[in-house]
């Protein structure tokens, strides 16, 4: 949690920013609540920015990722007879499982890793297995973007944006990064 700051002390702030001593963060989950919950004219009359693209991006994410669940659900249905019995509800918790799992953990690379590589099986399976589980996997990787996407572009809005920043203060966190490789003055 960050401590009220000045707008004079913001405006340093964002030097730091832009010259890399500093990064500023927001939790995943935060970020996607904020443009799911936060009206834009709300947003528009508090920073004077508008998020309506961003909003309008990450709610078809959101329904895509949840639309090529549903179409995996009804593949399986449709093609698992008396099976689909057993693997929808499975699939449903897996689906819910992962997306709760990955939406505030995980490094961004490591989680895309781990969608691709379970999609990998898709080579050697049936169609009738693989074309759900292709859909399932695409639909975690989209939902998982959905965070990412969303966490960018609140860290974006908040960092050019002192309204914004004081808006969402007790969710930020700043880290000061250490100078690496800079020389040091020793008179």
């Amino acid at each position: 949690m960050t401590q009220l700051l000045s707008e004079k002390d913001y405006l340093a702030l964002q030097k730091r920013l832009e010259a890399g001593t500093a990064e500023l963060t927001v939790p995943r989950q935060i970020a996607r609540q904020f443009f799911f919950r936060v009206t834009s004219k709300a947003v528009v009359s508090i920073t004077g920015q508008s998020v309506l693209l961003q909003k309008a991006f990450l709610h078809l994410l959101f329904a895509v990722s949840v639309g090529l669940f549903m179409a995996c659900l009804a593949l399986l249905f449709t093609g698992f007879n008396l099976g689909a019995a057993i693997a929808i509800p499975a699939i449903g918790i897996f689906w819910t499982i992962i997306t709760l799992l990955t939406s505030d953990k995980g490094n961004q690379w490591v989680g895309h890793l781990g969608v691709s590589l379970s999609l990998l099986p898709l080579l050697f399976l049936s169609p009738s297995y693989s074309y759900p589980l292709a859909l399932i996997g695409v639909s975690i990787w989209l939902h998982r973007w959905m965070y990412f996407l969303a966490r960018y572009w609140l860290v974006a809005l908040v960092t050019r944006s002192y309204d914004a920043f004081d808006m969402m203060v007790e969710h930020i966190d700043i880290t000061e990064k250490e100078n690496q490789g800079d020389p040091v003055n020793r008179d």
